[in-house]
């Protein structure tokens, strides 16, 4: 899909390929400010879909929200048409959990949050504050330029700013009230070790129609899986098949911004060997929330200690003594944590934490 030739706004009123720095800075700039007014995660990934081929070209993409937490695939996820040879590379790499590169990504610097996996591959990560917020797969085809250092650089720049937009999405959903839409019991999925669908329960289409992803994986039983769902059954049984607990967990936001907590665990068959993944799709309780909350304020790990202590109404000088700091101290992290939560009180942040807070 030729890309080069697309008209932006701001570009003097032309169409061509131009790329010079001063057009390509433009272009930047543009994007982030229609960053800003996006109302949801799914806008700035459908802003993206239009903009940022103007400044690094390419042919087909996939767009997914992380948890912050687990820096795992989420829910929302878009999918840029390409070629079926994309489609499927990009569920081998799901089933060879290569999505843990994604993992990697969003935890290190700044400068290299983007990368080339292959020559005509870029991952990136949208990430602020060292927790990642979204994950991106840009693909050309085989005909096409492979993606170059400075189209690396470019992405890994978008990062900081990019998911700082995504972020404050994230947590303005926070803040407001369920509507109680989801299912009262949970849905679950079973996989065997090919990650292939087997078997279900009777409430699982609800959950899935309450997500809104276009990255979907075929299954016998005509149920739209998504992909990060299957990622996440990946990682479970990589981890089983490793000698680890074999369980995943991932938080992800329906449309209608519930949360909801996809618990994958590997069970094991007569001779000890991993032989199913069930995942099971339920509403998210404030403990796992809790992790999301805090990432979107950018409450630091220190901060965090001291909030674990504070749902539970633990006092100053107590706090003080727990984590082996004096009470000054703790105070100056509560202010801290007032401000990044935008409260006057600590009964705000506390609500917040243990599920119990209205819309603002």
């Amino acid at each position: 899909m030729a890309v080069d030739g697309t008209w932006f706004e701001g570009d003097g009123g032309g169409v061509g390929p131009d790329r010079s720095p001063a057009v390509v800075r433009r272009r930047k700039d543009e994007l982030m400010r229609r960053a800003g007014s996006a109302s949801t995660v799914r806008e700035v990934f459908d802003l993206l879909t239009t903009r940022l081929p103007g400044i690094v070209p390419y042919s087909s993409a996939v767009w997914t929200a992380a948890d912050p937490d687990s820096g795992l695939p989420s829910s929302p996820t878009l999918w840029e048409a390409g070629t079926s040879g994309n489609r499927r590379r990009w569920r081998q790499d799901v089933d060879r959990v290569e999505v843990g590169d994604y993992v990697a990504l969003g935890r290190i610097a700044r400068s290299t949050r983007a990368r080339r996996a292959r020559p005509r591959e870029l991952r990136a990560v949208l990430a602020c504050e060292n927790s990642p917020w979204a994950l991106v797969s840009l693909r050309r085809e085989a005909d096409e330029r492979p993606f170059t250092a400075a189209d690396e650089q470019l992405v890994a720049g978008l990062s900081e700013p990019l998911g700082r937009q995504v972020r404050r999405l994230v947590r303005a959903g926070l803040r407001r009230a369920p509507d109680g839409r989801l299912p009262a019991h949970p849905g679950l999925l079973v996989f065997d070790t090919r990650l292939d669908l087997v078997a279900t329960g009777d409430d699982v289409a609800p959950w899935l129609s309450s997500l809104g992803d276009e990255t979907h994986v075929a299954s016998a039983f005509g149920l739209p899986v998504p992909m990060w769902v299957v990622a996440a059954a990946a990682r479970a049984l990589q981890s089983a098949q490793e000698g680890g607990h074999g369980r995943v967990g991932v938080r992800a936001a329906t449309m209608s911004e519930q949360w909801l907590f996809a618990q994958a665990s590997v069970t094991r068959g007569p001779d000890g060997r991993p032989d199913r993944v069930v995942v099971a799709l339920d509403a998210a309780r404030p403990s796992a929330i809790a992790p999301v909350i805090a990432a979107a304020h950018g409450i630091s790990v220190r901060e965090r200690e001291v909030i674990g202590h504070l749902v539970t109404g633990t006092g100053t000088s107590a706090i003080a003594d727990s984590l082996g700091i004096s009470a000054h101290t703790v105070r100056d992290h509560m202010k801290s944590i007032l401000h990044k939560f935008g409260a006057s009180s600590r009964a705000e942040p506390t609500a917040l934490l243990l599920g119990t807070h209205r819309p603002l």
